[in-house]
């Protein structure tokens, strides 16, 4: 017997759960979001530092997705004190050019004459085959529909955009030759910001990636923490949501219909109407007691991670940064190779402290062990093979640097004595993935329905081939879903806007 009964519980610690969470409970749900021990912290100390788990770029503000979110829940101009606009956009690094873009086209072209010569017009090209797939995406991130779609009539509204998507964004840029740098420039922004394996994301996601950073460049100052206490505050102070911090020990079922979620070593059982899954697919299996349904257990197979992304915090001395570097810097060794291990790397620059400090976060993409392999031995050599790869895009940091440490590796920081009693727990790296399902407009891929009458998926698996916006997106999607079974299917925002709310 339940001890307690919920509209929704969240399971998971994907930002989509979260955001599909308060929006349920804004429109009148009672919404319970279960953290445990897993879920990772969005910051940690170590000896006199205070780093980030990983940095939080937010390209996506002008996304129709994210706006209508923000609105929503209430949000907008706490989000905009908090957006760091970049100047420029971000800086690529290529092997014998170095170049700055932004949404200024023509500044563009006098960076490409300088650095490409010869090559404006495949750089400008590139921007406007960027921009037509942004057009593209844009009304369907504004519609009241499912993203990936659900059922018939919301697969046939997205026919003809898909069509339409797939003759745009067929190749990166048909007109430049293989190997070409500007092929490497449309991918590197989606190398390090989408939830896609580099080896496995479509040209029109890579291409959305592009066209956002490029108009829309930001950081948001204290990362991914920020958001999640926007989200938070939402949730619990202004529509009585709830957060708590337990250990799911399964998913009992009736009728093939979820139950509720019980509690590993508590005699507690917390009943539910629906449960939104913000968490790997393959995870929920494993709360079912080995029950596994028939399309819940294709899925699992159908995507899963074949790359993960890997953080490296540098902290130097502000002396060790050299001028005309950007805040974010994408940095490629062979234009021609995939995206992944040292070939390439995302460095993000922070501003100098009281103590004139710097802290430099280095991204990169480890792939996925192999037979005979594990992680943490691919991270080991990935980490030597970067410090030296970083000192090719800023010479002679290695004379200024204090501290080397990475969240996603059990080893103590480099450059402090701190006793390893100290060191804090490893962080997973973020998984990358990789899809056999349908890719809905080159960037979808889980469906909303996992195969268990009341659970919705709401991670980064539904829209791998969006990041951040993404998030958003499977967010409202999951909660229009939910609410809309609940039968809350009124138009809140349209609501408190006629009512002078």
């Amino acid at each position: 017997m339940p001890t307690n009964f919920y509209d929704v519980i969240v399971l998971g610690d994907d930002l989509a759960g979260l955001i599909g969470a308060a929006l349920c409970a804004r429109r009148g749900l009672r919404v319970l979001v279960i953290e445990t021990a897993e879920t990772p912290p969005e910051k940690y100390a170590i000896g006199p530092y205070t780093l980030p788990r990983a940095p939080l770029p937010f390209p996506c503000e002008p996304s129709p997705a994210v706006r209508r979110v923000v609105a929503e829940l209430s949000f907008i101009q706490s989000l905009k004190r908090r957006l760091q606009p970049l100047r420029p956009a971000f800086q690529i690094v290529l092997p014998d050019a170095r170049l700055d873009v932004s949404a200024d086209v023509d500044a563009l072209g006098r960076e490409v004459d300088r650095e490409l010569p010869g090559d404006r017009e495949l750089a400008l090209a590139l921007c406007a085959r960027a921009a037509e797939v942004g057009k593209l995406l844009d009304p369907v991130l504004g519609q009241d529909i499912s993203l990936p779609p659900e059922g018939f009539w919301e697969r046939r509204e997205l026919k003809y955009t898909d069509a339409k998507l797939a003759a745009s964004a067929a190749e990166l840029l048909p007109g430049a030759p293989a190997g070409h740098p500007v092929h490497a420039i449309a991918a590197l922004p989606a190398a390090f910001t989408l939830a896609t394996d580099p080896r496995a994301t479509h040209p029109a996601a890579a291409l959305r990636a592009f066209d956002l950073w490029r108009r829309a460049g930001a950081l948001l100052q204290g990362g991914r923490d920020t958001l999640r206490q926007m989200l938070v505050d939402k949730l619990r102070t202004q529509h009585a949501g709830e957060v708590r911090r337990v250990v799911p020990g399964g998913l009992p079922t009736r009728w093939g219909r979820i139950q509720g979620v019980t509690l590993q070593g508590r005699e507690e059982t917390l009943g539910a109407q629906a449960l939104l899954c913000a968490r790997p697919v393959a995870e929920l299996g494993d709360l079912l007691g080995g029950r596994w349904p028939k399309r819940l257990l294709a899925l699992s197979r159908a995507i899963r991670p074949t790359a993960y992304r890997y953080v490296l915090h540098l902290v130097l001395a502000e002396a060790g940064v050299p001028a005309g570097i950007a805040p974010v810097v994408f940095a490629v060794v062979d234009p021609t190779a995939p995206l992944v291990g040292d070939n390439a790397f995302a460095l993000y620059v922070g501003e100098p402290d009281d103590d004139a400090r710097v802290l430099c976060t280095v991204v990169a993409n480890a792939p996925a062990p192999g037979d005979g392999e594990n992680l943490e031995d691919i991270l080991a050599a990935l980490r030597r093979r970067l410090l030296r790869r970083v000192e090719e895009v800023m010479p002679f940091y290695a004379d200024h640097l204090l501290c080397v440490h990475s969240p996603n590796q059990a080893r103590p920081p480099e450059g402090l004595d701190v006793d390893a009693r100290d060191t804090p727990p490893v962080i997973a790296p973020e998984p990358l993935w990789s899809s056999e399902l349908p890719a809905a407009l080159g960037v979808g891929a889980l469906p909303y329905d996992l195969g268990i009458k009341g659970v919705t998926a709401a991670a980064a698996q539904n829209l791998p081939g969006l990041g951040l916006e993404g998030e958003f997106t499977a967010g409202w999607c999951a909660a229009r879903l939910v609410s809309g079974a609940a039968g809350r299917k009124r138009d809140y925002l349209k609501d408190e806007v006629l009512l002078g709310g």
